[in-house]
């Protein structure tokens, strides 16, 4: 998928450069206007139409551990559109949204770094029999990872080079779409965090433990969406709870 392209060309140009060589060189042209274009398109579709405006490149700083519930797997939003934000009324945030601590492979990562359990004991690994000659390379990698963030901290993606980026993406032009390859989450009508994607990074934070990290809202809750409308509009009238979260903080700073 390519926003803001005309699927003819897109195809046309995967055919042409199969070897990805002009890859790097088209990235670099094609993300500033995907960004453009994705900003425009939040404008067009909910922006005019709310007080309280989404900035869909804006970056939340979040505990991780206030992340305890995911999308019900096959049913994650990022599988019909993972570039535009959206506002979504419904009971997807209590129907779709699953414990987190009941994922095998959150489990499994917390079992193997904090209780010192090797993968190979671990029910998740099991589970991937199947697919053992990538389970096992997504565990190097993923062991590497968390090596480095436990010594240098945790970087956004605009902060690693290319070849740390390679870690989390499979092909080169995602290299340069920085902001759409960080931790994706949901917020529910209550302001409740629901993991949407990158889950390697996030098990990595919950393990470690840290007090904060990079996180991009993919869909907002209509009932949320109205309460971040009333801090714009009728602030006296937002429950206090709700003003110290970090979705709402910054429109009312």
């Amino acid at each position: 998928m390519a926003p803001g392209i005309p699927n003819k060309v897109y195809k046309a140009y995967r055919k042409l450069d199969k070897d990805r060589e002009y890859s790097p060189y088209l990235a670099k042209i094609y993300y500033p206007y995907v960004k453009n274009y994705v900003k425009f398109k939040t404008w067009k579709n909910i922006n005019r139409k709310q007080e309280a405006s989404i900035h869909p490149l804006k970056l939340l700083l979040i505990c991780p551990g206030k992340v305890s519930k995911r999308m019900k797997k096959g049913e994650e939003f990022r599988r019909e559109d993972i570039f535009f934000p959206k506002i979504i009324d419904g009971k997807w945030d209590k129907k779709r949204a699953k414990n987190i601590e009941d994922d095998l492979f959150f489990t499994a990562a917390l079992d193997h770094y904090n209780r010192d359990i090797p993968w190979e004991q671990t029910e998740w690994y099991e589970s991937r029999s199947h697919k053992s000659k990538r389970r096992n390379k997504r565990i190097k990698e993923m062991d590497s990872l968390y090596e480095k963030i436990k010594k240098e901290g945790y970087k956004t993606q605009k902060q690693l080079s290319t070849r740390e980026k390679e870690i989390n993406t499979t092909t080169l032009h995602h290299n340069y779409l920085n902001e759409f390859n960080e931790i994706t989450v949901n917020i529910g009508r209550d302001g409740q965090f629901i993991f949407e994607e990158c889950r390697h990074r996030l098990a990595i934070a919950k393990a470690l433990n840290l007090n904060q990290i990079p996180v991009r809202v993919l869909v907002r809750h209509q009932k949320w969406q109205q309460k971040r409308n009333f801090a714009v509009t009728k602030l006296k009238e937002l429950e206090e709870k709700y003003k110290q979260h970090p979705d709402i903080t910054y429109l009312i700073d």
